[in-house]
């Protein structure tokens, strides 16, 4: 047997069900097999493994609330130049700015790290369509110690409410 397989799975009642649905009654493998289909490590396999998701969502409107001169000020610390630059040049900067600090927030958990201020905000960059995550300084070398290869982004929003998910993966 080859491993890893691809399963699917799916779920189906206890009892027979009523002959017009079509469903046959669930089957059940032998222990050997499943225990031969599930116990294996990735580590050996040599495909990615998850290191590390982070997920954060921020209300929009916090950002909205503050003063403009304590918006901007805040911008200057956690955004980069360039998507300071990307995100100013819109009609709505709010909902851009804080997709860009949840996904430096998602980052952070992501890393497992508990006070997100240890790895300095502009040392973690979200540039481009789709968005790219790029980390630099201390966010790169945390990477490094834990051999990531790849880090998935994902951001959204809308007027309300911004989310962004970082997903770590490592080949090893």
């Amino acid at each position: 047997m080859e491993l890893p397989l691809k399963l699917a799975f799916a779920s189906a009642p206890t009892r027979d069900p009523p002959p017009s649905t079509g469903l046959r009654p669930p089957t059940t493998l032998p222990a050997r097999w499943v225990r031969e289909l599930t116990h294996f490590n990735l580590r050996e396999t040599g495909d990615p493994v998850i290191a590390g998701v982070g997920i954060d969502i921020e209300s929009v409107e916090r950002f909205r609330r503050m003063r403009r001169e304590v918006f901007e000020l805040m911008a200057r610390r956690v955004l980069t130049e360039r998507e300071r630059e990307y995100c100013f040049a819109k009609a709505d900067p709010y909902p851009c700015v804080a997709a860009r600090f949840c996904a430096k927030e998602a980052f952070a958990k992501a890393l497992g790290i508990e006070h997100p201020a240890s790895v300095p905000f502009r040392d973690v960059e979200v540039l481009g369509k789709p968005p790219k995550l790029v980390a630099r300084g201390v966010a790169a070398e945390l990477l490094a110690k834990l051999g990531v290869d790849r880090v998935h982004v994902s951001l959204s929003h809308t007027r309300d409410y911004a989310a962004a998910v970082v997903v770590l993966e490592r080949s090893r």
